[in-house]
């Protein structure tokens, strides 16, 4: 099972985020039919190759998916739970013109694959 994030990308290939900041997105606590599994990350979405060690919780490329993993080995299962923590990253600019309400949004897309 893979879960894959495809957002509107900002200048340096991250997660945008209002008019020109940033969103970091970190995955943690992947669990996948009640057993909880360290996450890869991986861009091959035929196959599910992980590009890295699994780690307990990882920083969330633009385009990158997540895999289970156990014993370097990728997991299969009917129903996956993983926690998103959403942190924005502002630059000094985005309060340059700021009233009492500034709306900040960003465009996630997610989808989840199967073999």
């Amino acid at each position: 099972m893979l879960f894959l994030c495809k957002p509107q990308r900002g200048k340096r290939d991250d997660f945008y985020f209002g008019n020109n900041g940033g969103l970091a997105v970190r995955v943690s606590q992947m669990i996948v039919d009640g057993k909880s599994y360290p996450i890869a990350s991986t861009l091959d979405r035929v196959s599910f190759a992980p590009n890295d060690s699994a780690l307990d919780s990882l920083l969330l490329h633009n385009n990158n998916g997540i895999i289970a993993m156990d014993n370097n080995q990728q997991v299969s299962g009917k129903m996956m739970n993983v926690t998103l923590t959403l942190t924005p990253v502002l630059n000094d600019n985005q309060f340059t013109h700021a009233t009492d309400t500034v709306m900040l949004e960003s465009n996630l897309q997610w989808e989840v694959l199967t073999k």
